[in-house]
């Protein structure tokens, strides 16, 4: 049996393998004695078109510059970098001249035939040869029977991996894709479990009595989304079973001192979000992007639910702005916009913290002008509110009780929601109000609107202008960091909107360059 730890490599997923050098050497001395047959020191990433750490691009000299422990070295390779034409060659030397002894090549099901001339280059260079075999739970017997003999007859491969890349494997799951693969496969197999059910430890160990030989774990569990199998726990585990020579109180000291507050300030771990998505099938990336992009956590689930019903899979960025469209499908409302303001300016308020820190000349203008307000999902304490607008299925389930209880108004597209949705407004005052979602499109109609992303600023925009609105006063518009996707997104979204006749601008501050400004406290007629 081995023990493999992958810290450095997994674990990079959080902090783009940008470790401390320190932190690292620190992190290698207490290795010996652990254990810990072998650890993983990073990817080998061909140049990508971003900056990353040097973990992601761990050669032979950088390798080098670190006092290593005695146990063996390891690197990852994705198989897609070098099928879309990366060369081994250009990255490995012989294993004569290299410290590293394992190279575990990542594949998907679908790419496992192409990448096959890898594992003989590896190995005619000296290498040991892993090959990691990702998102495994939800493959047929066939599919995996199949996987081994391509394995078995090429006849390069030291161990196959079964990485449970969604978290979503149980004991009965893993003892029938091991037992199908040992159709085929006589060689050694590994488990690499990951922890969004929080079954990471408890799913390894059981793989490992089933015979499975190589195990894989981290400091802390530090890895993609909810982090893998805790290399403590794993190690406790096997010394209280007395079926390793693991001494895991060799590693506590790093562990407290250092990776504690890497956690703390990345918050990787089990949650009901990556729960959830372990459920959908949805790959746990998008979780992690939509936590760091500041989406709050209803509408994550909603898109993780999204992504679960279209194919999430596979993360792409692409997919991760679709998301947030979910199963609702374009059409007209049942209700008339046309008069709904006639004639009178709209105040649109969004929960930005600039908007509430003048929500009182807020206030003031919007009632020396009889200005109508609109506000966008519920958060809005500090204002005057004449109406609300929300998009979103699952935003407007979680708020009937505040619809109810304040009798207001609210604008959403309540026709299109499944009917068991509908009944429960009933009494509910909704603006039946049409949304359909068309790229650069942005058109207010009388009975619904096509506003280029499905969001709820460009949607109440289009009512208040079908409404008759004279013209448009954004509040609480702050901006997203122009780092985050969602900003040129909004940038696009009013670019377009702004185009339109009525005049809309921005009256405190904000980031977006493409919607005019003016200031709530000088405002001319």
């Amino acid at each position: 049996m081995k023990i493999l730890d992958c810290t450095l490599r997994d674990g990079g997923y959080y902090n783009d393998w940008d470790f401390d050098f320190n932190l690292v050497q620190r992190y290698l001395d207490c290795i010996d004695d652990s254990g810990i047959d072998i650890i993983e020191i990073g990817f080998r990433f061909p140049p990508k078109n971003k900056f990353l750490g040097p973990f992601a691009h761990m050669s032979d000299d950088a390798i080098r510059r670190f006092n290593l422990p005695k146990c063996s070295i390891a690197v990852m390779i994705n198989a897609q970098d070098f099928i879309d034409g990366a060369k081994i060659e250009d990255y490995f030397q012989h294993k004569s001249s290299s410290p590293v002894d394992l190279v575990r090549i990542a594949v998907h099901f679908k790419d496992v035939e192409k990448a096959m001339d890898l594992p003989a280059q590896l190995k005619k260079l000296g290498y040991e040869v892993g090959l990691n075999v990702m998102q495994a739970a939800s493959r047929t017997s066939e599919e995996l029977e199949l996987v081994g003999k391509i394995a078995e007859d090429d006849g390069n491969i030291d161990v196959l991996y079964l990485a449970d890349s969604f978290g979503d494997m149980d004991n009965d799951i893993i003892e029938s894709h091991y037992d199908s693969m040992r159709k085929s496969w006589n060689g050694v197999c590994g488990f690499h479990g990951h922890n969004n059910k929080g079954k990471g430890v408890s799913n390894t160990m059981y793989a490992q009595s089933i015979g499975v030989q190589y195990l894989d774990g981290t400091f802390l569990g530090m890895g993609r989304g909810a982090g893998n199998t805790e290399m403590e726990y794993l190690l406790a585990e096997l010394a209280d079973k007395d079926i390793h020579n693991a001494n895991p109180s060799k590693i506590w000291t790093s562990i407290l001192d250092d990776f504690t507050p890497l956690q703390n300030k990345y918050k990787w771990g089990p949650s009901l979000l990556y729960y959830i998505s372990a459920s959908c099938k949805v790959h746990p990336t998008y979780v992690q992007e939509f936590i760091d992009s500041g989406i709050n956590l209803v509408d994550i689930l909603e898109r993780v639910q999204n992504l679960g019903d279209s194919g999430g899979d596979s993360y792409s960025f692409e997919n991760m702005n679709k998301s947030q469209y979910g199963k609702i499908k374009p059409g007209l409302g049942e209700w008339d916009a046309v008069g709904w303001v006639d004639g009178r300016e709209v105040i649109i308020v969004a929960p930005g913290p600039n908007g509430k820190m003048h929500s009182d000349q807020v206030n003031k203008y919007a009632k020396d002008k009889n200005a109508f307000v609109i506000g966008l999902n519920f958060s809005h304490k500090d204002f005057n509110i004449d109406a609300y607008a929300i998009c979103h299925v699952t935003r407007l389930a979680t708020v009937i009780s505040k619809i109810k209880e304040t009798g207001l108004p609210v604008l959403s597209p309540i026709s299109l929601l499944p009917n068991d949705i509908k009944e429960e407004f009933q009494d509910c005052n909704v603006l039946d109000y049409g949304i359909s979602v068309k790229g650069d499109t942005f058109v207010p109609g009388q009975f619904g609107c096509n506003i280029p992303s499905m969001l709820v600023a460009p949607y109440a925009i289009a009512a208040a202008i079908a409404g008759g609105a004279s013209r448009i006063l954004l509040v609480g518009f702050d901006g997203y960091n122009r780092n985050d996707p969602r900003y040129d997104e909004m940038e696009n979204v009013f670019s377009t909107c702004c185009k339109f006749d009525i005049p809309i601008f921005s009256v405190t501050p904000t980031l977006y360059k493409s919607i005019p400004q003016k200031s709530i406290y000088c405002m001319e007629k």
